[in-house]
């Protein structure tokens, strides 16, 4: 789990903005005509940032460079795919910025589906 960012949720504040938004959807009978299981969601609004934290214990027996680099392609994985459901609607898209511009730049280049598993 991440928190908002402070600063994020500050700005919306001042503005005078939600921090969430609800999303009405249904689906349409077209046999019939009709709108069939309306239902709502609730959601961040694009561009929420949040902060995030990871922790990586190395142990002696470990290779800390491997454990990096496939922690940067679990990330760049979950930025092409989405977190939770109705991720085919666009919900779930996150994006990393990292706060080491090595690792960030490192991750921009990961391309997953050309490397060996």
């Amino acid at each position: 789990d991440c928190n908002l960012n402070q600063e994020w949720v500050d700005d919306k504040k001042n503005r005078n903005l939600l921090l969430t938004e609800t999303k009405f959807e249904n689906s349409i009978n077209r046999i019939a005509g009709t709108a069939d299981n309306p239902r709502n969601f609730e959601r961040v609004p694009a561009g929420a940032k949040f902060d995030f934290v990871i922790g990586l214990k190395v142990l002696d027996i470990d290779n800390e460079a491997e454990l990096v680099s496939m922690l940067l392609t679990g990330l760049k994985l979950i930025e092409l795919d989405a977190l939770g459901g109705s991720g085919s609607r666009g919900y779930g898209r996150v994006k990393f910025n990292l706060s080491d511009a090595e690792l960030q730049k490192r991750l921009g280049s990961i391309d997953p589906f050309t490397q060996a598993a």
